[in-house]
């Protein structure tokens, strides 16, 4: 005699696999967009990296700090640091309050050249020790995160 399946036994196993299809579709459909929301936050993690990197640079091999500035909550310092290849720029941070938008401007006489790291942030205050020769700086963004950091100066 011969064995085969009876038609029961195929729709059976039919219904498991569709089910087991199902499953597996859906677990990988939830990967993609795991895999997207990771990606943008990798990216918004870069973007603040590189800014407070650049930001730190700039306060370390600066030359002098405009303290008049700081209460205004803008960064204006004499710096080696340059990212237009730029001898000894003047560099600017601040908010454009309209925007809400921390920029950096590099400066040199009356020409001006504005950098592409920017943070949607809503506060930027910046704190000055003349005795430690330190400056804190905090920085919050839109999401409410919040950024303290406190890096040294080269004079």
């Amino acid at each position: 005699m011969k064995k085969a399946f009876t038609l029961v036994e195929v729709i059976i196993s039919i219904i498991i696999f569709s089910l087991i299809m199902l499953f597996l579709y859906k677990s990988t459909s939830t990967l993609k967009i795991n895999n997207k929301n990771f990606k943008k936050t990798i990216n918004k993690t870069k973007i603040i990296s590189k800014t407070i990197k650049l930001l730190k640079n700039d306060i370390i091999l600066s030359k002098k700090i405009d303290l008049n500035y700081l209460k205004k909550d803008i960064l204006k310092i004499n710096t080696l640091n340059s990212i237009h290849n730029i001898a000894r720029p003047t560099v600017i941070w601040k908010i454009l309050k309209n925007k809400n938008l921390l920029i950096r401007e590099e400066k040199i006489n009356d020409i001006k050249y504005l950098d592409n790291s920017t943070l949607k942030c809503e506060k930027f205050k910046i704190y000055y020790s003349k005795e430690k020769h330190t400056v804190l700086i905090y920085i919050k963004l839109l999401n409410k995160q919040e950024i303290i950091f406190e890096t040294i100066t080269s004079y």
